[in-house]
This record gives structure tokens, sequence and C-alpha cells, in this order.
């Protein structure tokens, strides 16, 4: 599925300094402060490239959090709450829209978020690479696509809902559009919900799926990209417009092909003339998103270039949509006779449970390294008091990331999936 994903980028950063105001004193404290530096390098480069395994991430990941959480949490033993190191190193981030936005923080607790959000990025990264690089994914490739997905939709409402809600308010405030923030949280959230269900769709077409079925998943993931875009209305448009169309031509391809699917199962129930009317009124919502589609292209801003029109799922739903057609005026002209309403019948909304739920994330133990003495090892009583111990602080880089090839073959089956 080559260009079906519209991606932003990924977030670069400099180096932090744990050992400078945190005074180890003991060979493992000090072995902490060394295993964070190189494991967050080494992370840092991993995100960098969609193609390199998810295990190999996320084992890297999972070090890299578990070394930085007594950094978070009180280690002692003795106390709950957080940890004396948390003030005690500074980072600072570009964000996911623009590298030319920067923001800092002295909080470890800004640290983890930007980290856990970027290892989230990643994983829609390499969905969109795995996707990207087969003209049909297999079942396995699809599976590791849609799971992707839920894993970043849960660790993006991790943070949303665990930690940003610890950021000391006005220490540094962020722009609205900026990563760590409620919402474009909310928006990461949604859109990989919805693209998760992307794939269920694809697998229940492929698997011919009753249409009341397939009609019902996409008028909910239409319903996710168009909150997710919703959330961005009131934001600067020249960040944030060309995400915010993606998500707006997402959402109406989805309710086209909810409605087109909506009239099958209309027909079957022998209600043709309404069925009649579905079908009209999902060739007007096609017609709609080729035409966002060529607004989206228009549009200049952050991210890659998606370029869904080109892709076979997209035009294969036109196909879909002239196929029933003729056949609902057909056996409408033989059999039914039935009167084509004014109203295009209601398509409801129901509640679909577990297809794309968010992969729930919680932080693993603290590392073997983080004992209550090794904690207390650190001397923070030698630290320089003042913040502007820190106002020093090199300008951050560009991110330089692994572009995500598209290929330009197109897939010979009507989801653009195969069953193996």
């Amino acid at each position: 599925m080559s260009h079906w994903f519209h991606r932003n980028q990924i977030k670069a950063t400099i180096p932090v300094e744990f050992e400078k105001r945190t005074f180890p004193s003991n060979a493992d404290s000090q072995s902490i402060c060394v295993q964070l530096r190189l494991s967050r390098l080494n992370l840092l480069d991993y995100h960098s490239n969609p193609a390199n395994s998810v295990e190999k991430v996320s084992d890297e990941f999972n070090r890299y959090v578990s070394l930085l959480l007594g950094f978070l949490n009180d280690l002692s033993s003795q106390t709950t709450g957080d940890s004396k190191l948390r003030f005690s190193i500074k980072s600072k981030w570009t964000q996911s829209l623009g590298s030319t936005h920067v923001h800092e923080e002295q909080d470890a607790v800004f640290e983890m978020a930007s980290m856990i959000f970027n290892n989230a990025l990643w994983l829609t990264k390499h969905a969109a690479y795995v996707a990207a690089v087969l003209t049909e994914p297999s079942e396995k490739e699809a599976k590791e696509i849609h799971k992707c997905l839920k894993i970043a939709a849960g660790q993006f409402k991790f943070i949303q809902e665990n930690l940003i809600g610890k950021f000391i308010v006005g220490s540094n405030e962020q722009k609205i559009f900026f990563d760590c923030t409620d919402q474009i949280l909310s928006v990461y959230t949604n859109q990989s919900k919805a693209e998760a269900q992307e794939i269920t769709i694809a697998r229940a077409i492929e698997l011919k799926h009753s249409p009341s079925l397939i009609s019902s998943i996409a008028y909910s993931t239409s319903i996710l990209f168009q909150t997710a875009a919703d959330a961005l209305m009131n934001l600067e448009k020249v960040v944030t417009g060309k995400w915010q169309k993606y998500l707006l031509l997402k959402s109406q391809f989805y309710k086209s092909q909810a409605f087109c699917y909506f009239g099958q199962d209309l027909l079957a129930q022998d209600k043709c003339g309404d069925a009649i009317k579905c079908l009209e009124h999902s060739l007007k919502l096609y017609q709609e998103t080729e035409q966002i589609c060529k607004e989206y292209a228009s549009i200049k801003g952050p991210g890659t270039q998606a370029v869904p029109e080109r892709h076979e799922f997209f035009k294969n739903l036109y196909k879909t949509i002239l196929r029933i057609s003729e056949k609902c005026e057909r056996e409408n002209g033989v059999i039914y006779h039935q009167k084509v309403p004014l109203e295009t019948p209601v398509l409801e909304s129901k509640s679909i449970h577990g297809l794309a739920d968010p992969e729930e994330y919680a932080f693993p133990n603290p590392h073997e390294l983080w004992t209550p003495s090794n904690y207390s090892s650190f001397d923070i009583s030698k630290a320089v008091k003042e913040r502007s111990f820190f106002n020093r602080s090199q300008n951050v880089p560009a991110p330089k990331e692994t572009p995500i090839p598209q290929g330009n073959a197109e897939p010979g089956s009507e989801s653009g999936c195969i069953l193996s």
C-alpha cells in the first residue's frame, strides 16, 4: 500500500548529560549514567530508520525506559513519589510538525514523554514501511502493521493520560501544536486507531465478510479520522493544514465506502430504492474525496506526501460503487419497481468493540542496577541549585531519517492484501 499513509517527521534531540548534576558516587550509579547515554544514542539511531525490526527497537526502547525510571520515581524503597533526580537533567527536542519548532525542559518526565512519543511515531512509520515495500502484504505483514498501529496508539494515549499532567505548569510553556500536548496526542491516537481499522477493512473485504459488517467498520473508521481532523481545526494552518487535509480525505473516503456497502446490504434486504439512493450518495462522496486529494497535494507543510488516489484500493471503491449501482438499477427495473427516496437513508453508527483498541502501555520494571543503595549513591546535594546552570544549550539539528520507499506496483487484489 505505497503512498497510502501520511507521516510527520521523527523528533530530533541533543545529548543529555545524565551525570552532570547527579554526582553518581559508586561504580553502579556511574554505569547507570553511561548506559543511559549509550542506550539513548542507540535508540535515536534506530528510530531514524523505519526498516528496523520491531524486536530490535522494542528491546532498546524498554532498556532505555527501565534505566530512565530512576530519574522519574523514588526507588529508595523508603517512600514513593518523584525521584530526587527528576529535575537534574535537561532535554531539548524538535517537534514532529517541524524541526524549526524546539522545546526544552529541565524535567525527566518531559524526556520520558518525548522518547515514548518518538517510539510511537516510529511504530507508525514502520507500519507504513511494511505496507509500502510489498505490493500486496500477506496476512503476516498485515497483522504486523495492525499491531504496530495499536501499540503506537497505546503509547500516545499513555503519554496523554499519565505524563503530560505531571509537567510543571509555566516552566517553559509549549505551543498548542507541540507533540506533548493533549490536543496533538489525541490526534495521533485517533489516527493510529483509524489506520489500524483500515487494515481490518481490507481484510474483511478480502475475506468477503458481510456488507453490513464492512459498512459498519468503514463508518467507524470515517468517524475516527474526522475526530482527528476536527482536533486540528483551530490550530495554525501553516503547520497542521496538510496533516488535517489528509485526515479529512481519509474520513470522506471511508464514509463513501460505508454508504457503498450499506447500499449493498439494503439491496440484500429487498430495499432497492434505498440502496440506489445510498449508492448515489456514495459516488458523490467519492468524487468529493478525489477533490480533497488534489487539495492535499497542493498544500505545503510538514510530513511525507501520501498519494492514496494512485492506489488500487482507492480506485477499486469506484469500481465497486458502479458495479453495485448497475445491479440495483437493473434489478429495480425488472423486479422491485421501487421509488428512489429524496433523502439518503441514515447510516447509524454501531459500536464495534475490540477492532483496533489501543494496546495498553505500561512501564517495564526499573533496570536491575536501580537498587536502593545505588539510588542513594546519587548525591544531588552537590548540585548547583540555580536553573541557570543549564542556560547554555546547543541548537538541535534537523532530524535525519531514512525515507519510506514508495513502490509503483499496483496490487492485484481488491483490498491490497493477500490471504496466505
